[in-house]
């Protein structure tokens, strides 16, 4: 079965949760690893992910695939052509810095996404480098070949109700 686009792709929504989370922090590392606590906090909590992302599994730790591929298209060494304009809504310092253009049109994200961001931004707004590699490299993320994907099953067995959400997932 392959569960990786288990939840609807949302574009725009991916674009306002990199926004969001550079009004705290621009650091491109960290903007991702929280992509990556936020949509396992939010998954846990409600079911669903944030905007639908899917996680590689690189060398330091899960990668939120296609917000790391925006981000590589505006520093200007990606390799996808992005469905929306993005080179309008942040820029790049430098190769690990990123840069808003405009702050976050929060209508796009729920009360609950923003709730789970906050929570994820808090948790790893403080951390070093070192500190959110070895948090990231959890029991999903050890189940995935080397820059593998992440299995959405393997990220949701990872999670301490695992299996009322996977009752709540694939009732019949």
């Amino acid at each position: 079965m392959n569960d990786n686009r288990m939840f609807k792709f949302n574009p725009k929504k991916a674009i306002e949760t990199i926004l969001y989370i550079t009004e705290y922090y621009n650091n491109v590392y960290k903007v991702l690893k929280t992509i990556y606590f936020a949509d396992r906090y939010h998954l846990s909590e409600w079911g669903r992910t944030i905007y639908g992302e899917f996680y590689a599994a690189l060398n330091y730790g899960p990668v939120p695939s296609t917000a790391y591929d925006f981000i590589k298209f505006v520093r200007g060494d990606g390799q996808m052509n992005p469905p929306i304009e993005i080179a309008q809504d942040f820029a790049m310092v430098d190769f690990k810095t990123i840069r808003p253009l405009r702050k976050a049109d929060r209508q796009y994200l729920s009360d609950s996404e923003i709730g789970c961001l906050n929570k994820s931004i808090n948790f790893c707004k403080n951390k070093s480098f070192d500190e959110l590699c070895k948090l990231s490299h959890d029991d999903a993320f050890k189940s995935a070949d080397e820059n593998g994907i992440i299995s959405m099953i393997n990220l949701i067995d990872s999670l301490p109700n695992a299996k009322n959400l996977k009752e709540h997932l694939f009732k019949e």
